[in-house]
């Protein structure tokens, strides 16, 4: 499709040509092949736009055949490509002027928004349009697009051209010469369709007007690629490359090639019901950019952008297939991001059509806190989240949470927050609650025995989701894009801010700008342009105004329910936190005179007190596990010596972690480790198969819990070595926190700090100092050696009875459930198994690894009447209630009875069976008179006690309760179980009679709450999570057998 060889010799092309022969359009022997296929893998692209851009492809298809039309009388809805800010490369800022001003691109606010015609904007000043005289007086000749030779070409005049390089410049010529042709005849072409659809003209000749502009464009888009197949191949990238640039080429594709006939296609869907025109073009478009990600041209990581840019265009024009597109736009902007960071256009671009509610949220939150940010205004941004509140995918009920989570954002962001009593409570509440599901079971109160509470379901969903509550409290807690937070000053967000403005005025200094922005109406306030460089102490402390304190609230109780919860689950939120404590710990040191206030913000609100015996449980298992050995094996030795900074270096280039993955690009995270554009995915640092993940997000993989625990001790040694400020302090293998006397002083002679803190949402953040992991002010550190740890001091509450019982379970069993192993049943069975033929002293134990513990009480191992509580199931109830309250009146055992099954006890009175009847009105009797008595106690569905027989909220609150009572009645007694290991309830209390006293270790491992049922279903059921069962036969017998003539029936 390239015309005929012109006599006009392009004055851009003398100097190549002028050492140049003139033969005949010729392809280069490397470019005699076919083009590549749509559907081709594409791998390892880069871009000579900046040096380090590229994707990694996958596989992509298009449809090739016409969108389902729209029925008749259908509005058709309008295009946005005009209307709506469509988003451009953030790359276009490393392109810089284009050449001739009265071309549209060069003015263009963004690589792909439309050059207006004069048609449809004949009187606008804006840059972005093409005004009327220009599109007259126009001439298709080069002198209008180029006013100079490529500099690039001018630098080496005498150096010596190869003879592939003049066929290049031959062939260039001609190519070129039709693009500016067909550029000039496609925007008169556009115009003049435009003029006459705006003027609703529907005639016969409209038709093959707009099929001759059609073709056009199609020519035109043919020439561009042929251009860029010639001058990017790999054996002519040399020459052709600064040719691209310094022409523009792939700029003017984009915009006179696409985005200027989408505007008439807009224009086209307003008066015609699915013009065959619409399809062909964007399917003929999609196919074309699509060959042009091959890897060996080098613009991959370009059109990348471009193709999710496009897919987005195309939702507008065919809203019936909404969901392809939008499943086509996610698949190209996730692939820009892998090689792209600190872009916020792509992250607000992702967000518009992202699934997930959850990654929705991160996005829209990075996108106004990296480096380049998107500069959105309050109002705007406030909707952007309404809209991301909105439930965009079929979720379970667990996956609510998130729902909910948003919205809790969404509140937080409103302008009036602060001061709205409801909202402030509505927060408070939710913050309090956190991973309170439908049933009244807290998530975070499931610690304990792993394999017994964590459902694969809810372990899945609080760990890949773990990593993103952490990122948007943190996006929030940093201002959400208000450069007035101390956060934001500390990580240069008003720098980065003003780069881009500056950028902007660059490319729109002709333009007068009537828009209202965030930056311009703050544009008088001094505190919120004025950087960290200009701020003082004092002038630091008077920015805790702009910190939204419910944020701090929602995030500190977060994390402390995560520290505090399941194990497994909490890596993901955790690791994020420690990168941010890094990053504001290196920002502190870059400027000196905000460390006092970081200081007391890190040392006041961030519950160390959950946190330290957390880092404990890390650090054991990272010094018991050989897993953790064989991560590094070439940092073996820094690890050993305490040469964190290098640790995390080698973190930083070979990433195997999708949550620390998910901190690129962020400003914060720019302090820890500088991401930028890269050439392909293995230069970004990224290793093994962290893309290969579900759509939904990573699943738990206890095999990949030892690089986890490594990380986690890794960044906390960082910040203990680093930072001894913040109060964190390693002494041999166990951390402590260290007192700052500075956070009294601060509230007291500072009246910034002083008022901030008395806000009850952050008193509530202090607790009491736990002495044993406390050191106080001038105190001396003891390092302890690993051997001789006193677990139980140091670690949380319940981890080492979890630790024991999952030792236990690897020694007996031999092998570990789903959910069981902290490094894997494999290193358990290699570490911990008692091998019966071995010599005590010769067995392979790790350090404060006790042995398996046996105590038996008088209902058999691990039980005794006077401390394990037996709560029986409705039907024991119904079949033995007289013979039950016999014995507890005769104090044979402890009883308790879940509320689940005193009211199934209730409803069942009202049995159309007179029996069942009978005896639930018997049972509910007898239970209420040993209430009276004080011999039963109600337990609720989170297991702990209950205030009152007669509570009803948790049914109130669950409607449903009837329809799953059998697994609330299980989890109600597994949960009363675990709280008690967990504080060691049993401790020295007396066993057989008074015969023994359990000491601290004994009580880790005693079974103080037992199920009794005869429900073969339900007692599989609590095998499987761990919960001890018996039928009401066993229960009696062993009655009888310690009654010692107490009456028993």
């Amino acid at each position: 499709m390239t015309p005929q060889k012109d006599t006009t010799e392009h004055p851009g092309l003398r100097h190549v040509l002028q050492y140049s022969p003139q033969p005949g359009r010729t392809r280069p022997a490397s470019m005699t092949a076919t083009k590549p296929s749509v559907q081709q893998k594409r791998h390892n692209s880069q871009s000579y736009l900046n040096q380090g851009i590229s994707t990694k492809r996958g596989a992509y298809s298009t449809a090739t055949t016409k969108p389902q039309s729209r029925a008749k009388g259908t509005k058709t809805p309008t295009p946005t490509v005009v209307t709506v800010d469509v988003p451009g490369s953030p790359r276009s800022k490393a392109i810089g002027k284009l050449i001739e001003p009265d071309v549209s691109v060069e003015n263009s606010s963004e690589l792909n928004e439309v050059p207006a015609t004069k048609e449809s904007n004949a009187h606008s000043n804006s840059p972005e349009s093409l005004p009327e005289k220009a599109l007259q007086n126009r001439r298709p000749s080069t002198d209008t697009v180029l006013s100079q030779p490529p500099v690039a070409l001018q630098l080496q005049p005498h150096r010596a051209i190869t003879e592939e390089e003049h066929i290049l410049a031959a062939n260039l010529q001609e190519t070129y010469k039709a693009i500016l042709r067909l550029e000039v005849e496609t925007q008169q072409g556009c115009a003049e369709v435009n003029e006459r659809l705006i003027e609703n003209d529907a005639s016969t000749e409209i038709t093959p007007q707009l099929w001759h502009v059609y073709k056009n464009i199609v020519q035109l888009l043919d020439h561009y690629y042929d251009f860029l197949l010639y001058a990017l191949s790999p054996t002519s990238a040399r020459a052709g490359k600064p040719l691209v640039t310094n022409y523009r080429i792939l700029r003017r594709m984009w915009v006179y090639g696409v985005v200027l006939f989408l505007e008439v296609l807009k224009n086209v869907a307003a008066i015609f019901v699915d013009h065959e025109v619409c399809g062909c073009f964007i399917v003929y478009a999609f196919n074309i950019i699509s060959c042009l990600t091959d890897s060996q041209l080098g613009v991959e990581g370009w059109w990348a952008e471009k193709l999710g840019d496009l897919s987005r265009m195309a939702i507008a024009l065919y809203p019936a297939r909404y969901m392809d597109w939008k499943i086509s736009s996610v698949y190209w902007y996730q692939l820009a991001m892998r090689t792209q960071y600190g872009h916020g256009k792509i992250y607000y671009h992702m967000c518009t059509v992202e699934n997930d509610n959850l990654e929705a949220l991160v996005d829209i939150g990075k996108s106004v806190t990296c480096r380049d940010p998107f500069v959105p205004t309050l109002q705007y941004l406030w909707l952007i989240v309404d809209n991301v509140c909105a439930q965009r995918s079929i979720l379970t009920s667990v996956e609510m949470a998130m729902i909910d989570f948003v919205k809790i954002h969404k509140i937080l962001l409103m302008p009036n927050y602060s001061t709205n009593l409801e909202m402030t409570n509505l927060v408070s509440h939710y913050s309090s609650h956190f991973g309170l599901d439908s049933s009244s079971i807290d998530y975070f109160q499931l610690r304990g025995d792993l394999r017994s509470a964590l459902s694969t379901e809810k372990l899945n969903f609080w760990f890949q989701k773990g990593a993103n509550f952490a990122l948007c409290n943190i996006n929030h807690l940093i201002g959400f894009g208000d450069c007035r937070n101390p956060f934001a000053k500390l990580f240069e967000l008003p720098e980065a801010l003003k780069q881009r403005k500056d950028k902007k005025d660059k490319r729109r200094k002709s333009k007068t700008d009537q828009t209202e922005d965030l930056g311009k109406t703050l544009d008088s306030e001094a505190i919120y342009n004025s950087t960290a460089d200009e701020q003082d102490e004092s002038s630091w402390f008077t920015l805790l105004d702009f910190v939204n304190k419910g944020v701090i609230e929602l995030s500190m109780k977060m994390l402390k329910k995560y520290v505090m919860g399941p194990l497994p689950s909490s890596t993901p939120h955790v690791i994020v936190w420690l990168y941010f404590l890094v990053a504001v710990g290196k920002a502190t040191r870059k400027y000196p005179a905000s460390r006092p206030l970081f200081t007391y913000f890190v040392a006041r609100y961030i519950p160390w007190m959950q946190l330290v015996p957390y880092l404990n449980d890390v650090a054991f298992l990272v010094a018991t596990s050989t897993a953790v050995r064989k991560e590094m094996p070439d940092h073996a030795a820094d690890l050993q010596e305490g040469r964190w900074q290098k640790v995390l270096d080698y973190f930083s280039e070979n990433e195997t972690l999708w949550e620390a993955w998910k901190c690129w690009g962020s400003v914060w995270f720019d302090q820890v480790a500088l991401k930028g554009d890269y050439q392909s995915v293995a230069e970004t640092g990224v290793v093994g198969d962290i893309f290969d993940i579900p759509t939904a997000g990573i699943r738990y993989d206890a095999q990949q819990d030892a690089r986890r625990f490594l990380r986690v001790y890794s960044l906390a040694s960082f910040i203990a070595s680093s930072f001894p400020e913040f109060g964190l302090v390693l002494a041999g293998s166990v951390f402590k926190y260290r007192v700052n006397p500075d956070v009294s002083r601060y509230e007291q002679s500072n009246t910034s700090v002083g008022c901030f803190c008395q806000d009850p949402r952050l008193k509530i953040l202090a607790e009491p100092l736990n002495a044993k992991i406390c050191v106080q002010p001038g105190e001396e550190v003891v390092e302890l050696p690993v051997s001789s740890l006193p677990s139980w001091d140091f670690n949380s509450p319940g981890f080492m009875s979890e630790y024991i019982q999952k030792q236990d379970l690897a020694s007996v069993s031999g092998s570990t459930s789903e959910y069981g192993s902290f490094m894997g049943a494999d290193e358990l069975d290699e570490d911990y198994e008692d091998s019966s033929g071995e010599d005590a002293s010769e067995r392979h134990t790790a350090p404060y690894a006790p042995a398996a513990v046996a105590v038996a009480g008088n209902l058999g191992e691990k039980m005794d009447t006077q401390v394990t509580m037996i709560s029986l199931d409705t039907n024991t109830w119904l079949k033995h209630c007289g013979k039950v309250y016999k014995c507890v009146r005769s104090e044979l055992f402890r009883l308790a009875i879940p509320l689940t099954v005193f009211q199934e006890l209730r409803s069942l009175r009202r049995s159309a069976d007179n029996s069942v009847a009978d005896s639930a009105t018997r049972a509910v009797i007898i239970v209420r008179q040993l209430y009276a008595d004080q011999q039963i106690t109600p337990i609720r569905a989170d297991g702990t006690v209950a205030s009152s027989l007669n509570e009803t909220l948790e049914f109130e609150q669950n409607q449903n309760w009837r329809n799953h009572t059998d697994d609330i009645i299980i989890k109600a007694v597994k949960l009363s179980d675990d709280s008690s290991k967990s504080v060691l309830q049993g401790e020295g209390a007396a066993i057989n009679g008074g015969a023994r006293l359990l000491d601290r270790l004994e009580a880790s491992v005693f079974r103080y709450h037992i199920l009794v049922t005869d429900d073969r279903n339900m007692a599989i059921r609590s095998k499987a999570i761990g919960l001890t069962t018996f039928s009401s036969a066993w229960l009696f017998d062993q009655l009888n057998r310690i009654a010692d003539g107490r009456c028993t029936d």
